[in-house]
């Protein structure tokens, strides 16, 4: 397995798919990885969530800003944590929430929200293999 892929092959969410295969998937499916800074924003409310983040490095927040401006924590995610499944998944239009870097971090994988399996039908033409459905439902 390339060194690049190391850190998403131990995500909980990738479990039981391991080197070229992982390698394949995260092409196909268009993935990112991005670097945020201490309180940089990664997602914030009123934007698409379309796409899933995953934790790779460090921590991040999920908060919600009330109408008079407090900031409440809703959950603080670590290593392997996702965020967006839910909204990226069920087609939210505006995010509810912000997601923002807690701490000096490296990275998260951004994917975008895989369509349910068609069965013979192939997730992207890249792979040219039909989709396999994972108890998590997002692959």
């Amino acid at each position: 397995m390339a060194p690049s892929w190391q850190a998403e092959a131990q995500a909980p969410l990738f479990g039981g798919i391991k080197g070229e295969e992982l390698e394949k998937l995260l092409v196909c499916m268009d993935s990112t990885r991005k670097k945020y800074r201490r309180q940089e924003m990664i997602l914030s409310e009123e934007e698409i969530p379309d796409r899933i983040g995953i934790v790779l490095e460090g921590s991040v927040q999920v908060v919600q800003d009330d109408v008079f401006g407090n900031r409440n924590i809703v959950e603080k995610l670590e290593k392997g944590g996702l965020f967006g499944a839910a909204f990226a998944c069920a087609g939210v239009r505006k995010s509810p929430v912000s997601v923002i870097a807690e701490r000096a971090w490296r990275s998260v994988k951004r994917l975008p929200a895989c369509p349910a399996g068609v069965p013979g039908r192939s997730c992207c033409p890249t792979c040219q293999r039909p989709q396999k459905k994972k108890r998590s439902g997002i692959l």
